[in-house]
């Protein structure tokens, strides 16, 4: 593997089998149950990716034509057509002739477009189940379902064949509905990031790496770590990390989280040996996400 590997901001696992996938539609991490939220893993094994060569951009293709194929594809180019984050990953990768993810898990909210306050554009929510199928209904095309754009919280799963390492990734991507439209909440106060790794590995290093100032590495355990971070005006965020370690058979679950404030909140990271959260002992101003990919050796 080539050093340039940690551009793409993994965390490196060596497990001992292949991992066939196991497709999710919900998780039951700590959410606000009154968003909606799409969730769900993209399984990329049957798909071929490549840069064109005329223009360069990402090019995916059928590596056999079945039905599963056709709904991981038509996924992908949702989530690269949406994410800018996602597209530079996939492009390093291709460029640098390094490992693409085998597998894409996501979770991805809506906002409001929300008034001017002030001066200040006023803190964007997720929108509720009932307001996203308020807009949608209301839609003529799909960039006018979410006035106010989006948030995907991606947890992504890398293999390397020739010593069967296994690598995982969590980004975070705010993006635009239309030209003009607020890109993100507000960045005045911190917002806070986790990855979690299967229990059976032990975490040896981590990096936050982003166009981000102000970044803190707070909590840091055998199989996990968490940031807090305040956005520039980038408004994205990768977390990385490294680990070397064998694993047992088994459903395998990583998991990533994000929480976004935008006033005073009191937390504390909430750990257990399946995952890092947050406990909220104060404060309302905020909202959290989490996603996952589930494999099974």
């Amino acid at each position: 593997m080539k050093n340039n590997k940690l551009f793409l901001m993994t965390i490196s696992l060596t497990l001992i089998c292949l991992v066939p996938i196991i497709p999710v539609n919900a998780i039951n991490e700590v959410d606000n149950n009154s968003f909606y939220v799409e969730k769900g893993q993209i399984n990329l094994k049957d798909l071929d990716i490549c840069l064109d060569d005329q223009t360069g951009e990402i090019k995916i293709k059928e590596k056999k034509h079945s039905t599963n194929a056709s709904i991981e594809k038509a996924r992908l180019v949702n989530h690269l057509s949406d994410s800018a984050e996602l597209i530079s990953v996939f492009k390093s990768a291709l460029e640098n002739d390094t490992s693409l993810p085998e597998v894409v898990g996501y979770s991805k909210i809506y906002f409001e477009k929300k008034e001017k306050k002030d001066g200040n554009i006023f803190d964007q929510e997720p929108m509720t189940i009932d307001e996203y199928e308020s807009v949608s209904s209301r839609a003529t095309g799909s960039t006018t379902k979410s006035p106010g754009g989006n948030f995907t919280l991606y947890t992504n799963v890398y293999r390397e064949s020739y010593n069967n390492t296994y690598y995982f990734q969590t980004i975070g991507n705010y993006a635009k509905t239309s030209v003009g439209d607020s890109e993100s909440p507000s960045s005045s106060y911190y917002d806070y990031v986790t990855l979690t790794i299967p229990s059976s590995y032990t975490l040896t290093n981590s990096t936050l790496l982003s166009p981000s100032v102000n970044s803190y590495k707070e909590h840091e355990q055998n199989n996990g770590v968490g940031y807090k971070v305040k956005l520039g005006s980038y408004k994205n965020v990768i977390l990385s990390g490294n680990k070397l370690s064998t694993s047992s058979a088994g459903v395998k679950k990583t998991i990533s989280h994000y929480m976004h404030t935008w006033g005073t909140v009191n937390i504390s990271y909430s750990v257990t040996t399946a995952a890092i959260g947050f406990n909220i002992s104060s404060g309302t101003a905020y909202w959290q996400l989490a996603s996952s990919v589930t494999t099974t050796c």
